[in-house]
């Protein structure tokens, strides 16, 4: 009979055990970011399906385009600014809403429009399935066209979006934070919509609910087939600029 009571405090024992360690593995609301975190953040920054780099950079570029080719008038040296709104597609699997502004002006060759330079405002909200935000951003856009039809173009400059970020993975971390892109020689082709050269830096900065501070610097490279390499602290993500799926590779 004492072997059988000793067979049960150690079943009840072990039970306890796992349930404090479930506990302990319980994320927490105010945690420290994560490292995929991180890249959650970045990547919703980039993704044209959370109104980030990828859909700004391909507005200006098909606005250069329309410019270059208007017929009735001369747009070298000409200065223009706009402001609309923009939305996700229905039953989009993120939804977004944003306004954005910019001013742009047309540099020439002779009488050829070569290079286009933008200024861009913007504010949005979005909600994906791994990451909530609320934010506004600015850019500061060169561009040169690489093709003689203004399909293709060269893009360098900055790029902010800064405001709240909630995570809905692993510590579900909830923070203000800035994230800055420098980019270096982006190709965006109309053909496709896409970025899909060249590369940028990028550095994240913000503090949690709990406090926490936390700055995080890394790398991005465009494959050409519409994807982002995300490089954070010896890691590495793969980014679908249309989707904004992401996974660790």
């Amino acid at each position: 009979m004492k072997s059988v009571y000793t067979v049960i405090i150690l079943v009840l024992s072990l039970l306890a055990f796992a349930s404090c360690t479930d506990n302990e593995e319980t994320p927490s609301a105010n945690a420290e970011i994560t490292t995929e975190e991180a890249a959650e953040i970045v990547g919703t920054s980039l993704a044209s399906s959370s109104a980030g780099l990828d859909e700004v950079t391909v507005e200006v570029a098909e606005t250069s385009e329309e410019i270059a080719t208007e017929t009735d008038f001369d747009p070298c040296g000409v200065q223009r600014d706009t402001a609309y709104s923009i939305s996700s597609p229905s039953g989009a699997a993120i939804s977004y809403t944003g306004e954005l502004s910019y001013d742009f002006g047309v540099g020439c060759v002779g009488n050829v429009p070569q290079t286009f330079s933008y200024e861009v405002e913007y504010s949005s909200i979005f909600d994906a399935p791994r990451m909530a935000s609320s934010n506004t951003g600015s850019s500061s856009l060169s561009l040169e066209k690489l093709s003689n039809d203004y399909i293709i173009f060269e893009v360098n400059g900055s790029y902010t979006r800064t405001g709240s970020f909630d995570s809905k993975i692993f510590n579900k971390t909830s923070s203000d934070a800035s994230v800055t892109f420098n980019l270096n020689d982006l190709v965006v082709d109309l053909n496709d919509k896409h970025i899909n050269g060249g590369s940028a830096t990028f550095t994240l900065a913000g503090s949690t609910a709990k406090g926490d501070i936390f700055n995080v610097t890394g790398d991005i490279s465009f494959d050409g087939q519409g994807n982002a390499l995300i490089s954070i602290d010896g890691q590495r993500f793969t980014l679908d600029l249309a989707t904004g799926d992401m996974v660790e590779v």
